[in-house]
């Protein structure tokens, strides 16, 4: 066992470098430090991902949505954490082994609910704002 884990340590410390060194880099660095604040603002925002949603009722009301489902998916997190951490300490237990599967399971289904929620109301939001431009 000591053996396996040398040659995993030796073999991860080998190849660490080389995934660092596989970031590709931009070709064109932006300077936003000099000219108009706004316009570079709007320019980094759109090359982050984000859009024009939040300038309208309805994309204001997606993007609430979707900060309160990352915060509840945070929370599932948190417990399948929490659940591990009772099976790891459960030292035979039969009793804490069972609550710590029911813990898992709750928290998957619960997962499983709010990548349900994430899909329907980004459908939703997406068909409304363009529903609303036309």
């Amino acid at each position: 066992m000591k053996k396996i884990f040398a040659i995993l340590a030796i073999l991860s410390i080998m190849l660490v470098p080389m995934l660092v060194f596989a970031q590709g880099t931009t070709p064109t660095a932006v300077d936003y430090t000099k000219g108009d604040p706004k316009a570079a603002l709007t320019d980094l925002r759109g090359k982050s991902g984000y859009s024009d949603k939040s300038d309208n009722l309805v994309g204001v009301i997606g993007n609430v949505i979707k900060i309160l489902l990352t915060a509840v998916g945070i929370i599932v997190v948190v417990l399948v954490v929490y659940a591990g951490f009772l099976w790891m300490t459960a030292g035979g237990n039969e009793d804490q082994v069972k609550k710590a599967k029911q813990w898992l399971i709750n928290a998957v289904i619960g997962l499983a609910l709010i990548m349900a929620a994430y899909a329907i109301s980004d459908f939703a939001i997406t068909n409304l704002t363009t529903a609303t431009k036309a």
